[in-house]
């Protein structure tokens, strides 16, 4: 009988379509790069390592740019939105924290397999691997950046609530995000290179379609704009507990449906492309 790890590594020819072997072999893709954590770990922690290398302050340039952001940026939109410092600088502070995580999914999709092309072509590894080690390093920087965010917090007499207990299944819907994200956008990005310039220009428009540095009620009757923009409400599901809140309403309905959505989409896509991604490379 075939163990997953057995399946995972057969050398027959592509399947084209999807077939009952193309989905078994999707699955023990998954089964063994999840389960591979000391492998993924290592990898996203030699990319953080790789990018601030001779650095004198590494990682902490991007925690300055987000303390520098978030001061600089409340104070002058505050003044524009008339609002209270106390009430919106917390505010802001919690979405530009989650929405940078938002946003390097999307930035660093298209680049999940492109990226690693040296391991792809010469070593055998899951390919779910590499997608793993994109949510991981994410992650790390996320908490790397989460005690600046908790002292503006604390500062402006923000305090943890019963509230605050739905941020780790906010942070968990937001890691499953990054991950399918991280699959479709890295096969389709492995496939067509200019899928990565695409997503930089979406992400800086996405920006300002995101209530980051402002509230949704703001805007009035013209809230319905911001309302078909799924990203809000993951950040929604984030930020408020933070915060010490409750998500708004249709927060979690369309977080759900979000990620159901996008795990079939992706899971489906994997099945059938998963054998090409190497010779896309």
């Amino acid at each position: 009988m075939q163990t997953a790890h057995d399946l995972l590594h057969l050398t027959g020819t592509a399947d084209r379509g999807w077939s009952r072997r193309s989905w078994r072999l999707a699955w023990a893709d998954l089964r063994e790069g999840v389960s591979g954590w000391e492998v993924w770990t290592m990898l996203g922690w030699n990319e953080i390592r790789r990018r601030y290398r001779r650095s004198a302050l590494g990682p902490f340039w991007i925690t300055l740019s987000m303390v520098t952001f978030i001061g600089f940026v409340s104070l002058l939109y505050a003044r524009l939105l008339n609002a209270s410092h106390p009430d919106y600088i917390p505010y802001v502070a919690a979405s530009y924290l989650t929405w940078t995580m938002i946003a390097a999914f999307l930035n660093e999709g298209p680049l999940t397999f492109v990226g690693w092309t040296g391991y792809l072509q010469q070593m055998r590894f899951a390919k779910s691997t590499f997608v793993m080690a994109v949510v991981w390093r994410n992650l790390m920087m996320f908490l790397h950046h989460l005690p600046v965010v908790l002292v503006v917090l604390l500062w402006f007499g923000v305090y943890p609530t019963a509230w605050t207990l739905l941020l780790i299944p906010g942070m968990l819907a937001l890691l499953a995000l990054g991950a399918f994200l991280a699959l479709i956008l890295g096969m389709v990005g492995a496939r067509f290179r200019d899928l990565a310039s695409f997503t930089q220009s979406l992400v800086t428009m996405l920006f300002f379609f995101t209530p980051i540095l402002y509230r949704r009620e703001v805007l009035g009757e013209y809230s319905y704009l911001i309302d078909w923009n799924p990203f809000g409400y993951f950040l929604d599901a984030v930020r408020a507990p933070l915060m010490g809140q409750p998500p708004e309403a249709l927060t979690w309905p369309v977080v759900i449906a979000v990620l159901l959505l996008l795990g079939t989409c992706a899971f489906a896509m994997f099945a059938r492309y998963r054998p090409r991604i190497t010779y896309w490379l």
